[in-house]
């Protein structure tokens, strides 16, 4: 009995364990089969168009579109005289390449009016020639009869046109030299489209009215030559069979007039003619034994794209030839090895124009290796060429993923104005157990957040449709999802409860929108190909992977990576310049070094990439540089008192090197009436704000530090703050720009601490009353604050404004910048003097009179306008506009990517800067200032006493520190 009763219950195991596996199988089905769950059933019936309440955006594009439902599309063209403007200012009528045409600077406007005999919607057609500026691409605003017809008409991007300097040069170690990128000045045309995200990826369409109208061009950024107007049909693309059709027909059944059916031409990416941005340049790859051309060990130029191939817009053309009339095909040997999951879009163009409808999106899935793709997979598309030369273009596109974000950029917006409603009432925190009666204050706030789940809901379809399947992007839009349905469903309970999170999501969703938007892609070459001719091959053996990672292993033994470009021996007089800073900026400064600076002064440089920390250690040893560049401020003192650097006054020039700083950027390298180091860069800070949320608040921008005391109540009542440099945290700028403003330098003539002074004491006083008696935060992240609207206005580096650029587009037009709020002096004016800071290069102590004659000459041409304008489009060009550096040279600053008026009021500020000077024990007054702030803030200790007692102790350390250098 015993036995048969085992067999049964075996039985029921063995069924129960197929019955597991088979929901296990179909569970991983559903996983992996890309048959994912949809959330059709959360969105359908309803009208995803619509609004709940005063929760929406005005001024989209789809809006815009809406407004006009039964519009027609003529079949038409309307040509507008540029010559003839009805209204002009700032522009001028000029004779160009022999041809009349209008000249409009910047801060121009220029209106036409024009005669349109049907109504309906047009492109429009721009033909323009760049000239030379600051090499940023002119933007245009455009108005239709006097309107703005969209938010984003506000800024229409013209492309510039970039190539290499010259042929790419090899250094002494074999290792290619990138070219320099210079700008090609030649026509130029474009029908308008979306130049702000790259969402929309048709040319936008502008309705006119029949009869009378006017355009207006308003010139935001950059000087633009327009040679011709025109209003154009809109049109759709063809698909491929109504291409081929069209052709075969008109063609009958010729054939390549060639002796041979093989023909075909290899095309290197590097190769690539002209591109849209200077960061498009030739890239090496090692990662492959495949790459055309290799090395496992020597830096060869031999891809382009990159990472900084990402932003819709940005297209690379290429130049070739085809020996006669017929079809060919394409092929794109590239790599998307930068995000799983996830397709890189291109748009094909050849000679200006889309074939085909199916090249408009060619996607490249993600892979760690190089794949030719012929264009159109193993039934390749052909392509109807000419004999000759033709010009082929990849366009990064968004593709059908450009709608999707262009919703979740919708859904932000929206989500923040639902937030600062709920901050309104609740707070960042609010309190769990108490009831804030939401419906009650905001009966339309349930609702608002259904939609905008549903709406979720929709996209998140839509992105797993495009991209064939979830990923942790698809993650957070579900989650956001999910919490505003809860929140939906249960609004008095659940969104207090809730409202942290759906920060913390709506910006880990603006988060994914920009990882979203970026479709990075290397080319390695292309292959064009008489029809019925075989494609080269090209395909990476796992025999030669194996030998390629044992060859780069053991080149890791014997290639020096910190070393860059040139290397000579050390028998050679050489000049060994140290650099901190990263292996981009390395790069470019050798790139320069060698092919300027060498050539141009017989001088040879050996310029090496160090970590900050490695520095002392080698020139205790005896083994250190001769040059130190981009060092912090604090360090050329600190070697001065120990009589390690060279005093740069004691060369012949200096007062015209020095004259190309503001005086505050080389402040910090005065000792003992010697200057021991040039500045870099400057930083200093600025007052950034909201003018969207300022105008509904109808709060003025504040030019005074009462001001900014002020408008605390009203954006209090709001639950909004005020971002201040967080003295808590050794941010100290906010209070050292106030303490300037009153008149006090930190430190006295004789090197020890002014902190007891009246005006030092009021400042601390009253800069400590924005956190102990008006609330405002201590630890907090500005730029997402400042995203949400927490934080309308707040005290940042200029150097926010890169981040702000790319890391919140959506915000483009509602937001700016400004001096930082003043102190009103006795005469009626506003002192807006900032705390400046800096990075510099100097000179260690030699006797080799040689040496240092070398040495000064390279510190004068490396802080030169000219290098310095360089260097800084150089990091522009491989980091994008988050990159832009900020350098020091006053008149290489004017020469970089910054609008008018953006200019004007950083150049305002520079000009009110002022720095601390570095003293012996200087070191121990930040410090002892920052434990001074906390003792105010977190134990209430009396302001005025603590800031005397701390300036003791660090005039008492001062003092041991003068005695120990010997002063007096």
């Amino acid at each position: 009995m015993k036995r048969r009763t085992a067999v049964r219950w075996n039985k029921k195991h063995i069924l129960i364990g197929v019955a597991c596996i088979a929901v296990i199988a179909v569970a991983a089905v559903l996983l992996f089969s890309g048959g994912e769950e949809t959330y059709a059933h959360k969105y359908a019936g309803v009208d995803l168009d619509s609004d709940v309440g005063d929760i929406s955006r005005d001024g989209t594009y789809a809006g815009y579109l809406q407004q006009y439902p039964d519009a027609a599309a003529p079949n038409a063209s309307v040509r507008i005289s540029v010559t003839a403007p009805t209204e002009m200012e700032g522009a001028e009528l000029k004779t160009h390449e022999g041809a009349q045409v209008l000249y409009t600077g910047e801060g121009s406007r220029v209106t036409w009016e024009f005669e349109v005999h049907e109504a309906g919607f047009y492109n429009i057609m721009v033909e323009y020639h760049n000239v030379e500026s600051r090499s940023i691409n002119p933007e245009r605003t455009l108005l239709i009869n006097g309107q703005l017809p969209f938010q984003n008409a506000q800024y229409i991007a013209f492309s510039r046109f970039w190539a290499d300097e010259n042929e790419v040069q090899k250094d002494n170690q074999g290792n290619d030299i990138r070219p320099s990128q210079v700008e090609v000045f030649r026509k130029g045309s474009i029908l308008l489209k979306d130049t702000t995200t790259g969402y929309e990826t048709e040319p936008y369409k502008f309705y006119f009215e029949k009869g009378a109208n006017t355009l207006t061009m308003i010139g935001v950024n950059e000087p633009l030559i327009i040679r011709s107007l025109s209003l154009e049909s809109v049109k759709s693309t063809q698909s491929y069979d109504e291409y081929y059709a069209r052709l075969e027909a008109q063609l009958g059944s010729q054939k390549l007039n060639t002796e041979r059916n093989d023909w075909f031409t290899v095309i290197q990416g590097e190769s690539s003619t002209v591109r849209s941005d200077p960061s498009l340049y030739a890239i090496n790859d090692r990662a492959s034994s495949n790459t055309d051309p290799y090395s496992v060990s020597n830096i060869l130029l031999n891809a382009i794209g990159g990472d900084a191939w990402r932003v819709a817009g940005q297209w690379i053309e290429w130049e070739f030839e085809v020996p006669a009339d017929g079809w060919y095909n394409i092929a794109i040997k590239g790599k998307q090895s930068y995000e799983r999951g996830k397709s890189s879009s291109r748009m094909l163009t050849i000679d200006g124009a889309v074939p085909f409808s199916e090249v408009e999106d060619i996607g490249f899935r993600y892979g760690n290796s190089w794949e030719m793709v012929p264009l159109g997979g193993e039934d390749a598309y052909s392509f109807y060429l000419t004999e000759g030369k033709h010009v082929l273009r990849l366009e990064v596109t968004l593709g059908d993923l450009g709608d999707c974000l262009s919703k979740l950029e919708d859904s932000i917006y929206r989500l923040n104005q639902i937030y600062r409603q709920l901050l309104v009432v609740m707070g960042r925190d609010p309190d769990q157990y108490r009831d804030y009666y939401i419906t009650d204050t905001y009966p339309d706030i349930a609702g608002a957040m259904l939609l905008e789940s549903q709406r979720l809901y929709q996209v998140m379809d839509e992105i797993v449709a495009y991209s064939g399947g979830k990923s942790s992007k698809t993650g957070t839009i579900l989650s956001l999802a999910t919490l505003l349905e809860t929140c939906a469903a249960d609004p008095d309970t659940e969104i207090q409860k809730k409202l942290g999170a759906l920060r913390d999501y709506v910006s880990a969703l603006g988060t994914t929108i920009q990882s979203l938007s970026e479709s990075k892609l290397d080319i390695d070459y292309l292959v064009i190909k008489e029809q019925g001719a075989a494609w080269p091959k090209d395909n990476e053996t796992i025999f030669g992977k194996l030998w390629h990672e044992v060859r780069a292993l053991a080149a890791s033994f014997t290639t020096d990576y910190d070393s860059v470009g040139n290397v000579y021996e050390d028998g050679e007089e050489v000049l060994d310049v140290w650099i901190v800073a990263g292996r981009d900026q390395s790069n470019a400064l050798k790139s320069i070094i060698d092919d300027d600076f060498v050539p141009n002064t017989g001088i040879k440089v050996n310029l090496k990439l160090v970590q900050s920390n490695a520095v002392l250690g080698a020139v205790v040893a005896g083994t250190g540089p001769d040059l130190l560049l981009s060092t912090t401020q604090t360090e050329p003192v600190n070697y001065a008192m120990r009589n390690a650097v060279e005093d740069l006054s004691q060369f012949e020039g200096f007062e015209e090197v020095i004259g190309r700083f503001a005086e505050s950027a080389w402040t910090p390298y005065i000792y003992d009436d010697g200057v021991y180091a040039l500045p870099d860069t400057q930083s200093f800070s600025v007052l950034f704000y909201r003018t969207d949320i300022l105008d509904e608040l109808g709060l003025e921008i504040p030019q005074t530090w009462s001001d900014l005391v002020d408008m605390i109540p009203t954006l209090q009542h709001n639950n909004m703050e005020i971002g201040l440099p967080d003295a808590i945290s050794s941010d100290l700028s906010g209070f050292y720009s106030m303490m300037y403003q009153n008149g006090v330098e930190l430190y006295s003539e004789d090197g020890y601490a002014n902190l007891d002074a009246e005006g030092a004491i009021s400042s601390f006083e009253f800069y400590l009353k924005f956190y102990t008696n008006h609330g405002q935060p201590t630890n907090y992240n500005f730029a997402d604050r400042f995203r949400s609207g927490e934080m309308p206005v707040g005290i940042a580096s200029f150097s926010l404004y890169n981040t702000l650029a790319v890391f919140a587009p959506e915000l483009k037009g509602m937001w700016s910048f400004g001096l930082i709020p003043g102190t009103l002096q006795e005469d009626g004016t506003i002192d807006h003097t900032s705390a400046s800071s800096s990075s510099c290069s100097l000179m260690f102590k030699t006797e080799d009179e040689k040496i240092k004659q070398m040495g000064w000459e390279f510190l004068k041409w490396w802080t030169s306008e000219e290098v310095q304008t360089r260097f800084g489009r150089e990091m522009e060009s491989i980091l994008g506009a988050s990159g832009r550096y900020a350098t020091a040279n006053v008149d290489a600053f004017e020469n970089l990517a910054w609008s008018k008026s953006e200019l004007q009021i950083l150049t305002a500020q520079r000009e009110q800067t002022k720095s601390n000077r570095e003293v012996p024990g200087g070191y121990y007054t930040s410090r002892q200032v920052v434990n001074a702030v906390r003792k105010v803030v977190n134990d209430s200790d009396i302001a005025r006493e603590t800031l005397l007692d701390y300036n003791q102790a660090i005039n008492d350390e001062i003092t041991k520190k003068r005695k120990e250098f010997g002063l007096s």
